[in-house]
């Protein structure tokens, strides 16, 4: 494996001990297979332990907890990550916003002279290239003697998907919120698109905005059944003049049809924008009623005074 393929980071300044990329040991591991078993021993000592301190800067802040980043790099994704620390707590931050994710608690590992150590296996449900470990601790400083990441490289596909569909359905389902019909109709729609073609761009803005409204249906209807009289009528006409016949009323089939769903689309947006730009005028002159009333409250409580 390259040599120093990921980042760390931390929020505390490091008060005694090694550089903290001694800190942290890697395995990598192929995509479903199983972290192999470690021994505590290899993964911590007196060449990794470090000892951070809280930086009286930032001090006064409310969120000054102990903070360790960690970042994958692109090509790689964690799998696992298993901490040895004197905080029996932990709560876990995952992707680029830092989504809070769960909170741990440690197994006891091992006590001494009144210092405890904490064992975590904290394993990952959803793949991600960086995380956050905040430790919760009552103290102004953190022994963290050992960090163990099980890193999975991700395959090289020129063609990556728009959306990651596995992604969002595990997402909606942690969240435990129910979809609208319109959001519903959306997501089908992107799934199907993707299922029929990998490889392919985002799907047609025009199409998407007939599958969800439901409203380009009955145009299309029509479009159909001028197109049908026309090719009907080319029928009629001399097998010479037929084929011409047939290719233009398909034409002009086709160019109806995109010009309809064009037009269908831009009329969605132009209403969309218009009734943000009605909102915004009527809170802006709800707004100016306002202040006008309190100037007119101001002026009445000066006058007030000034005729005493």
């Amino acid at each position: 494996m390259p040599r120093k393929i990921y980042s760390i980071d931390c929020t505390w300044l490091i008060g005694h001990g090694n550089d903290i990329n001694n800190l942290v040991t890697v395995d990598e591991i192929t995509k479903n297979a199983l972290p192999k078993s470690i021994n505590i021993d290899d993964i911590t000592g007196t060449d990794r332990a470090v000892l951070f301190i809280k930086n009286a800067q930032t001090a006064l802040d409310h969120d000054d907890d102990c903070q360790l980043k960690i970042n994958a790099g692109p090509r790689n994704s964690l799998s696992q990550v298993t901490i040895v620390c004197d905080s029996d707590v932990i709560e876990l931050f995952t992707g680029t916003y830092e989504e809070y994710i769960q909170t741990y608690r440690g197994e006891l590992l091992d006590e001494f002279d009144g210092n405890k150590s904490y064992l975590f296996e904290i394993k990952l449900k959803k793949d991600t290239n960086s995380l956050s470990l905040k430790f919760i601790t009552l103290v102004d400083q953190l022994w963290i003697y050992g960090v163990h990441m099980y890193l999975t490289e991700k395959p090289i596909n020129i063609f990556q998907p728009t959306v990651n569909i596995g992604n969002v359905s595990d997402y909606l389902s942690d969240s435990k919120r129910d979809l609208s019909e319109n959001a519903s109709k959306c997501k089908e729609f992107i799934q199907m698109h993707m299922n029929a073609n990998k490889s392919s761009g985002p799907p047609n803005m025009a199409a998407l905005m007939s599958f969800i409204n439901g409203k380009v249906e009955d145009k299309f209807s029509q479009i159909d059944v001028n197109a049908t009289e026309e090719i009907v009528a080319s029928t009629k006409i001399e097998n010479g003049e037929n084929s011409e016949q047939k290719t233009c009323a398909n034409l002009t089939m086709d160019s109806l049809g995109l010009e309809s769903s064009i037009d269908l689309v831009r009329t969605y947006f132009d209403s969309k924008f218009r009734d943000i730009e009605q909102k915004l005028l009527n809170k802006i002159d709800e707004r100016f009623s306002e202040l006008e009333k309190k100037q007119d409250e101001k002026f009445s409580q000066l006058l007030a005074l000034l005729q005493k």
